[in-house]
């Protein structure tokens, strides 16, 4: 339906959205359920939440129709035996502790560009879940120096290293 015409269909047609998002899921478990069975290890849920200004929906609708959905993959990797990554850009701060209460293992990539800041995040949720990422990936990979993106690692890892889960 695409992301605009879903979001409308939040207000629209809740009872529809439901509906796919049983079938979606029901087709993403089994492909997570046959990839760790297939030997992987981890598994990373990709769909952003959010962009640079904040989260894509309200939290009383990722509560509704998303929330849901990833605590049931949660525990579906984790019933396989895997660990469960979440990944979202974007500021994710209306619904970081809903994400982490789901019991995900890590946590990508705390985009600092979006106003994730690594030691705030580090210390509401650091001791919960694996931390992975924030550094620039639009500007600072994608044409920084070497040095700069050097310095952006040895920064990441100064603030959220200490005590481990990063």
């Amino acid at each position: 339906v695409g992301m605009d015409r879903l979001l409308e269909l939040f207000y629209d047609d809740p009872a529809f959205v439901h509906e796919l998002f049983e079938k979606v899921y029901a087709v993403n478990e089994r492909i997570v359920r046959n990839a760790i069975r297939a030997g992987a290890e981890a598994v990373c849920l990709g769909d952003d939440y959010a962009s640079t200004q904040g989260p894509l929906f309200s939290p009383a609708m990722f509560r509704e129709f998303v929330l849901p959905f990833l605590r049931r993959m949660v525990a579906a990797i984790h019933e396989e035996g895997a660990f469960a990554i979440k990944q979202s850009d974007g500021n994710i701060w209306p619904l970081l502790e809903d994400i982490v209460a789901t019991g995900i293992d890590g946590l990508n990539p705390i985009e600092p560009v979006a106003g994730m800041d690594l030691g705030e995040v580090k210390r509401a949720v650091g001791g919960r879940v694996c931390l992975i990422g924030n550094i620039d990936c639009g500007r600072l990979l994608c044409s920084g120096s070497i040095g700069e993106v050097e310095a952006a690692v040895r920064e990441a890892l100064r603030v959220a290293a200490p005590g481990g889960r990063f």
